[in-house]
């Protein structure tokens, strides 16, 4: 059995010039964004189907999707804001 590591691995970040953090950050976001608005979709038709009111989708949109998506990209962010942090302490 091996182990497969992601890449491009941590120390190899630092030595993509192109690499812009912000925009990364900025990407992540937007796709975010469209992620919540396909979930939503997909909330709609099921309730839709099944008599569930709206009230519940916006609930669960905001206890849960909301929550999971951002618990999901969590640590990228943060490394992608320490990451700005320190080239703005440079």
């Amino acid at each position: 059995m091996s182990i497969q590591l992601p890449l491009p691995a941590y120390w190899a970040r630092e030595s993509l010039s192109s690499r812009d953090p912000q925009a990364e950050l900025d990407l992540i976001a937007r796709d975010t964004l469209d992620l919540k608005f396909a979930i939503r979709e997909k909330l709609e038709e099921f309730a839709a189907k099944h008599r569930i009111s709206m009230r519940e989708v916006n609930n669960a949109m905001r206890g849960y999707a909301d929550d999971m998506l951002a618990d999901l990209s969590y640590e990228v962010v943060r490394e992608i804001q320490r990451e700005i942090e320190e080239r703005d302490q440079d």
